[in-house]
């Protein structure tokens, strides 16, 4: 599939302001100036200026908005693959407030690493590992709560 510049621009920037614009009302901590809020509104941001950029260079270059099936668009298990990640990423929104962000992260992100064709010793090790490095920055770094579930009493 081959996509113009341009056209990812302008699909960068809707998604950074979907972002930017559902993460600005979360309430920011207790005497503090930020929050929950603060680490999705600067990637919101950030994708947004990088989505400018990207329809800025697109134009400039000629290439536009074109969109045309090329190399893996053309292949239906690419397809597969894709909606493979969304059927994931729904699964995970679904059930990470009734298992858990470490249970439904680290299955998630082991999920992904099958799907993008990782042996799955790589994939059972990584999985946890990244899982773990996420809830601690979010739970240490942001102070941003993670949903426990399951694992409430050893987490």
């Amino acid at each position: 599939m081959r996509v113009g510049d341009a056209a990812i621009g302008v699909l960068v920037v809707l998604l950074g302001l979907a972002v930017a614009i559902t993460a600005w009302p979360m309430p920011n901590l207790p005497n503090q100036s930020y929050g929950a809020a603060t680490f999705p509104v600067a990637i919101g941001t950030c994708l947004i200026g990088l989505g400018a950029v990207m329809v800025i260079t697109g134009v400039a270059r000629g290439g536009g908005f074109t969109v045309a099936l090329e190399g893996w668009g053309r292949a239906p298990s690419s397809w597969l693959r894709l909606l493979a990640l969304v059927i994931l990423i729904v699964a995970f929104v679904l059930t990470a407030h009734a298992v858990g962000f470490m249970v439904a992260g680290t299955l998630l992100m082991f999920g992904m690493l099958l799907t993008f064709r990782c042996g799955v010793l790589p994939a059972l090790l990584i999985a946890p590992v990244a899982t773990y490095a996420v809830a601690w920055a979010f739970g240490n770094i942001l102070r941003v709560p993670l949903p426990r579930g399951i694992l409430s009493s050893l987490w």
